[in-house]
């Protein structure tokens, strides 16, 4: 059989609480018009002080662990790409992405917190590309970036397509590329859905345990 008849595999569904569809409508209600674009404590629920703690983490972690060694100093690697996952107003790839990448793609699914995002960002305008869609869909180009970040996005998708967004962005990397996780984690005994994850309902979203979230990497 040649390589252009063989088969694609099947996508990997997980068995998730409830239905999906019941799920997202959630989901965006939450985004498009509970959430306030006005400042940090909308999309960091009522939590804007950890803001500079979370970026000062997330650059030490840059440095230490994705090899870039003098990141305040050195200029950003030319040419350098970064996805930024359900970027909200853009506070991550304010504080971070445009630190570590020459331009970034910034993907978000409410128009609102978009357009906030844009406005925020305008000093970075040129390096950005701003779109609006929903990461279930989302489909990164081939070897299109050298940094994906994924961070306090995940618990709003269901495991089905964290798994897909995850082998999506995966197929979307460049030579030496990397995918990052920044999320919250719950301990297997909070868990109170099959021991994987809990619900937290005031945010649209589920909180993992660690272990769950390793086996989704393990299928993505």
């Amino acid at each position: 059989m040649s390589a252009s008849s063989t088969p694609t595999a099947p996508p990997i569904v997980c068995k998730w609480h409830m239905p999906e569809s019941e799920w997202y409508e959630g989901v965006l209600a939450h985004w498009t018009s509970q959430v306030s674009a006005d400042d940090n404590d909308g999309v960091l629920g009522g939590w804007a002080e950890v803001d500079v703690e979370d970026v000062r983490g997330s650059l030490k972690f840059a440095a230490e662990c994705l090899g870039h060694e003098g990141l305040i100093k050195s200029p950003v690697p030319p040419h350098s790409v970064a996805l930024d996952c359900g970027a909200g107003v853009g506070r991550v790839t304010k504080g971070v992405l445009v630190q570590l990448a020459d331009r970034v793609h910034l993907v978000e699914v409410s128009d609102k917190l978009l357009s906030q995002a844009k406005e925020n960002l305008r000093s970075h305008a040129e390096r950005i590309k701003f779109e609006r869609a929903s990461l279930r869909d989302f489909t990164a180009a081939p070897a299109a970036y050298d940094l994906v970040w994924a961070q306090w996005v995940l618990g709003h998708l269901t495991d089905t397509d964290v798994v897909g967004l995850l082998a999506r962005s995966r197929e979307g990397l460049r030579p030496g590329g990397a995918i990052v996780v920044k999320d919250n984690t719950a301990l297997p005994s909070d868990c109170d859905v099959g021991g994987t994850y809990l619900l937290d309902q005031e945010n649209a979203a589920v909180i993992r345990s660690h272990a769950h979230f390793r086996s989704l990497f393990k299928l993505a």
